[in-house]
């Protein structure tokens, strides 16, 4: 099932996604900025405990490769798409072997200090 939603406020959206199954970031790669592209979403997912299925662009690819975070896939790919979701489904949930709940370290608290950090030490 996909439920669309309206405008949700922010202090509610990980509550939101975390109640959902698989969380998906398909992005057509459309120039060199889509190309390239870390949407907020991979790591909204990552932080709700779900898996993504994401489009198999550089950026993405790496970070669910190196987080162990879902499955990249062809972004046009339809078929691809339903047969790693079908194989989601039929997996017992204690097989499955996702470093979800362990992603702290990419949220803002834990980057802050070293962006913060390389913005003030570049003058």
């Amino acid at each position: 099932r996909i439920y669309l939603l309206c405008a949700v406020p922010y202090v509610d959206l990980l509550s939101i996604t975390s109640a959902a199954d698989i969380g998906v970031s398909l992005i057509q790669p459309r120039g060199v900025s889509n190309s390239y592209a870390l949407p907020n979403k991979l790591f909204e997912y990552a932080l709700s405990g779900i898996p993504t299925l994401a489009s198999n662009l550089p950026n993405m690819a790496k970070h669910i490769a190196d987080y162990n975070l879902g499955w990249c896939v062809e972004p046009k790919n339809l078929s691809q798409q339903i047969k790693v979701v079908q194989d989601y489904q039929s997996l017992p949930k204690e097989k499955l072997s996702f470093n979800l709940n362990n992603n702290v370290s990419l949220s803002w608290e834990s980057q802050q200090n070293t962006f913060l950090n390389f913005i003030l030490n570049e003058n």
